[in-house]
């Protein structure tokens, strides 16, 4: 009898053996495609001298983004990351490979040639992904619950901008910024994201033809939803992303539709013709206000208000970044 059972339970173990281990709690996503809206103030470019024309003088862009061309369409959407893989959880965390897919920036203002000693009317410049893909990063994801967590890494950014006036050639600059980014994602979007279930297309290169671009996969639910809380609340809200990189600073979001009438996304022009100069960044995500202001600034639900006249603010959660917080 007892060789029996010994023979019984030997049997169990090497039929357990091809069983992967923590087969019933493991998790995995699929790859995927990563939507983002780019804040407008700290996106910016340095030009060098003599790019214009041999006398001009280093000058700085700044960029906000514009909506990409896509199908389905993306809103206002105007980067997108492919996670290339679908990647598993041990013991809660995992590694995933990610690169630019897609990137539509626009400059703020035109570049005014004679400003920076050139002649000639007005440039319009954009930024857009390289011809080449780039190189593929890893981002560290960890799994803090059922429905989200936290992840970080770096994304290599292969951008050109473009400059472009009415019969001049288009002028073209190239460069790769690396980026360091940590955040926060969900399982599954807030209320009103942005999504794209099934196969994408998106314009990579900036000329709104989508039938040479290629399909990846869109947005799989449940999913990787970064930019999402949804380890800490739920339904998860919008988190603004910092991307850090030498001599660049910006924030990124998840991509929600701009809210009609005066309180859209235009509070950023507003707050600077209201010459409020210490506020460095503000962007309204849903019903959320994100602010990045001066360190030594002391910002109050009532002060903004005195900036911005609507009935909003009085509804709006505010995320002050980097400066004292005053209830």
């Amino acid at each position: 009898m007892r060789t029996c059972r010994f023979v019984l339970a030997c049997l169990a173990l090497l039929v357990m053996s091809g069983v992967p281990a923590l087969a019933q709690d493991e998790v995995c996503l699929p790859a995927g495609s990563d939507l983002w809206r780019t804040t407008s103030t700290g996106t910016h470019a340095l030009i060098p001298a003599g790019f214009l024309c041999p006398d001009s003088q280093p000058f700085e862009v700044a960029f906000e983004g514009a909506p990409l061309a896509s199908e389905p369409p993306l809103g206002n959407t105007d980067t997108v990351v492919l996670r290339t893989k679908d990647f598993c959880f041990s013991g809660g965390e995992g590694d995933v490979g990610v690169v630019l897919w897609a990137l539509s920036l626009k400059a703020t203002t035109t570049v005014n040639a004679t400003a920076v000693g050139c002649d000639g009317g007005p440039w319009t410049v954009t930024a857009h992904r390289t011809r080449d893909l780039g190189e593929e990063r890893p981002i560290h994801v960890v799994r803090e619950g059922d429905y989200g967590g936290t992840f970080s890494g770096s994304l290599a950014v292969p951008v050109e901008i473009r400059f472009q006036r009415y019969k001049d050639k288009d002028l073209t600059l190239a460069d790769t910024i690396v980026f360091e980014m940590q955040g926060v994602w969900a399982s599954e979007p807030g209320p009103g994201a942005t999504v794209a279930e099934g196969d994408l297309r998106v314009d990579t290169n900036g000329d709104g033809d989508l039938s040479d671009e290629q399909a990846i996969p869109g947005t799989a639910r449940p999913g990787f939803f970064p930019g999402w809380s949804g380890s800490t609340t739920w339904p998860p809200v919008a988190v603004p992303i910092r991307h850090e990189a030498p001599q660049h600073s910006h924030f990124t979001l998840p991509p929600l539709p701009d809210p009609p009438g005066t309180c859209d996304r235009r509070v950023v022009t507003y707050l600077q013709e209201a010459q409020a100069r210490n506020l460095k960044n503000l962007v309204q995500v849903g019903d959320t206000l994100v602010v990045a202001v001066d360190p030594k600034a002391l910002v109050t639900r009532r002060s903004l208000k005195s900036l911005i006249p609507c009935e909003w603010v009085d509804q709006a959660q505010v995320y002050v970044v980097g400066a004292q917080r005053a209830e």
